[in-house]
């Protein structure tokens, strides 16, 4: 990977199978690191995967399909008209 990549859009999460899902979808790994909390002796951490999606790919893209991407939109606007009305 390049030393610099442009990015349209950063997705952090701590589940594995998302990171992969979003890999191969075409977004890039920038980075992981460690979380933890509790006590000093018995302490939880867990993994977080940092991934970009480069600006040079179009719009980026989600596992999510698309139908329930639009259907989002489209609940968000009729909220939006009834706040208006």
């Amino acid at each position: 990977m390049p030393d610099h990549l442009d990015v349209a859009e950063v997705f952090e999460t701590s589940s594995y199978k998302d990171a992969n899902q979003y890999l191969k979808l075409g977004w890039k790994l920038l980075s992981t690191y460690l979380r933890d909390y509790g006590h000093p002796v018995e302490r939880h951490q867990w993994t977080v995967y940092c991934l970009a999606w480069p600006k040079d790919a179009g719009d980026p893209q989600h596992p999510e399909s698309p139908q329930s991407r639009a259907q989002l939109q489209a609940e968000l606007e009729r909220l939006a008209s009834e706040e208006d009305s």
